[in-house]
């Protein structure tokens, strides 16, 4: 089930579903380059070090664990992030957006 967070500044809502959990799956640490999630870059990286450090049979867990563990983490990981930034979850967004502008709505009659 998708998760809606607003910007209480600019009233952008930004929803996340799925398309984190495809992201990391299919672009790993580029996601997370892009998506600003330095932590989980480093975490990634470090990891992907290890691996390389300990050598081709060890390789394999963190290149193919990596991406399956944060395809169950990445939504979580991603809205704790909007909340930490202090957006506001909210339910619906088209809700959301017609709250924030009540006067619209007249203006329009």
């Amino acid at each position: 089930m998708a998760r809606y967070f607003k910007n209480p500044d600019s009233d952008q809502v930004e929803e996340v579903d799925a398309f984190q959990v495809l992201a990391i799956f299919f672009l790993g640490a580029i996601y997370l380059l892009f998506a600003g999630l330095w932590r989980h870059l480093l975490i990634w990286g470090i990891a992907i070090g290890l691996g390389i450090f300990a050598g081709p049979p060890w390789m394999a867990i963190p290149i193919a664990g990596l991406p399956i563990i944060y395809c169950f983490l990445i939504r979580k990981i991603v809205a704790d992030e909007y909340l930490k930034k202090g957006w506001v979850e909210v339910p619906d967004p088209k809700l959301a957006l017609k709250k924030a502008a009540p006067g619209a709505e007249s203006l329009a009659e």
